[in-house]
């Protein structure tokens, strides 16, 4: 197996073959970079296939992309790195983005098809590998890239978004003894998950409203800011949590809320996750009678199509087209 040693600044190649001891300088680079040599050597040494490019290469790119990508997108980070790991890096990491082509994306999809991904899975992911091409030809790594035009898969599922009734929602507080309040805050603000932690007592909770704030080193998922009018059973929630400690929420990770939550949910025989709460609070808004664009507002959606999920929900939707046959 090929291996690498660095002496002084520069990196160097070792591996054997035929029963010749082999080694090659790789020069003043970057760590990542002599581990795609590394790679690039091992799959050369098990294939006969020579594979590294001299072009700036995919899994180079992507490290620079995601240094950018987790202070821009904080909340979406994680996904979009699981997105990157586990999908695009094993199909694209040693092409250089200038030649990623539209048949060889193509390929991809279908690949990923005969796999049992979704439809709306896979276009995701080749918006991703679409957004990370744009970024290396908006700042110069590249002079252009071959997936301008690229046409997606067409998506054949559509359902409305979950979401949990009243009765369910007393149900999953009555299997909650230690984080109801966490659920029923969350249900009646419609906060995401970062968002919760991010809220400060003093800073964030007024007597009527609840601002979520969007700062450089805490960035809403749209970037801007936005206000909250408080219920009854949202400040019954405050009241469990108190508002002598900095936070409200405990300092426990994101991924700690959504375990949390599936735990719960599990105990009440309920489905849906998290974000079902989230879903909930835009759905039972649209039951209510309020207006699509205040929605948009009160949940920080950036597009008005995101909001526009919800509105198979609004009790004043009448169906006057109908014909007789």
């Amino acid at each position: 197996m090929p291996s690498l040693t660095k002496r002084g600044k520069s990196w160097q190649l070792n591996w054997r073959q035929d029963g010749t001891r082999h080694r090659e300088s790789l020069g003043i680079i970057p760590k990542h970079e002599a581990e795609i040599h590394l790679a690039a050597k091992e799959l050369e040494l098990k294939t006969g296939l020579k594979v590294l490019p001299s072009g700036l290469v995919f899994q180079s790119f992507k490290v620079e992309y995601l240094d950018w990508y987790v202070l821009e997108y904080p909340d979406s980070y994680y996904r979009v790195e699981q997105i990157i790991r586990q999908h695009l890096m094993p199909v694209f990491a040693f092409m250089p983005l200038d030649s990623i082509s539209k048949k060889f994306s193509q390929q991809y999809m279908h690949d990923r098809l005969k796999a049992g991904a979704r439809r709306s899975t896979i276009n995701k992911e080749v918006r991703t590998l679409k957004a990370i091409l744009n970024k290396a030809v908006e700042w110069d790594y590249i002079n252009s890239h071959r997936l301008n035009g690229f046409k997606q898969l067409k998506e054949t599922d559509s359902k409305p978004p979950h979401f949990y009734t009243p009765d369910e929602l007393e149900k999953l507080y009555q299997w909650s003894p230690y984080h109801w309040h966490w659920w029923r805050f969350m249900v009646n603000t419609g906060i995401r998950r970062k968002e919760a932690l991010q809220i400060e007592t003093k800073r964030d909770i007024g007597s009527d409203t609840l601002r979520i704030i969007s700062t450089e080193d805490a960035r809403t998922k749209s970037g801007k800011w936005r206000e909250i009018p408080l219920s009854d059973n949202a400040r019954m929630a405050i009241e469990r949590f108190g508002t002598k400690e900095k936070y409200l929420f405990p300092r426990v990770s994101p991924g700690s809320i959504s375990r949390a939550f599936k735990t719960c949910a599990k105990r009440a025989e309920l489905e849906g996750s998290l974000h079902s709460l989230r879903h909930s609070f835009c759905t039972h808004l649209v039951m209510a009678g309020t207006p699509l664009r205040i929605i948009q507002v009160l949940a920080g959606h950036a597009k008005y199509s995101t909001t526009e999920k919800y509105a198979h929900a609004d009790p004043n939707r009448t169906l006057d087209f109908m014909i007789e046959l």
